[in-house]
């Protein structure tokens, strides 16, 4: 489920980043797309990594090591309505919701791999964490072909919005379907720990308490 949690944010901003240009050629003919896209990335990207990864340490340093996910599924959902921003603005307002869409999207890459990094058992960990990013690479690179395909149907704003946009609030509800399950797990975990101490507690091979 994280993967295809994971596959489907990369794939949003891959159907983005190759199509930002043509976007705004197409509606907005003349825009300096480069210095803005500069700006937006540098400032809220970076922002909003290093954020990411503050918040996550403090959700786990408060509420526990499986509930990481939590701040991707709120981030991702708070950059989906701002991404729409981003198409149904003109320059350069759009930009400026493009900033604040980053600052909040931009969380996840951190926070992704420290939560892979927590769930892989550590002789298996760089070996799993490579085939991870392998395929959600391959899934985005082949999934921002979408993009050329739904465009003469769809228009080009109605295609992103599905692609960009969408994407953005499908991971959001991926990763909440995945932090459920990491704390159903854990539970399950508890339980068991739980039991295995009263066996052992109960075991007449225990050493005697003396009081």
């Amino acid at each position: 489920m994280l993967l295809l949690a994971a596959s489907v944010r990369h794939t949003a901003s891959f159907c983005w980043a190759y199509n930002t240009q043509l976007y705004f050629n197409h509606y907005f003919p003349g825009t300096d797309v480069g210095l803005w896209m500069t700006v937006c990335s540098i400032v809220g990207g970076t922002i909003g990594i290093a954020t990411g990864g503050i918040i996550s340490d403090l959700v786990v340093s408060r509420y526990g090591m499986r509930t990481r996910l939590w701040v991707l599924v709120i981030s991702q959902g708070i950059a989906a309505p701002l991404a729409a921003m981003v198409l149904y603005l003109e320059p350069p307002y759009c930009f400026v919701s493009l900033m604040a869409a980053y600052l909040f999207a931009e969380m996840w890459f951190g926070v992704l791999f420290t939560v892979l990094v927590e769930i892989f058992p550590r002789k298996m960990c760089s070996t799993a964490i490579a085939i991870f990013i392998f395929v959600i690479n391959n899934v985005a690179s082949n999934g921002q072909l979408t993009v050329p395909v739904l465009k003469p149907i769809l228009g080009f704003r109605n295609t992103l919005c599905i692609t960009y946009v969408g994407f953005y609030a499908a991971s959001s509800f991926l990763f909440l379907l995945t932090q459920l399950l990491l704390l159903r797990e854990s539970k399950k975990e508890n339980v068991v720990l739980k039991e295995s101490s009263s066996k052992i507690a109960d075991s007449p091979l225990s050493p005697a308490v003396s009081v």
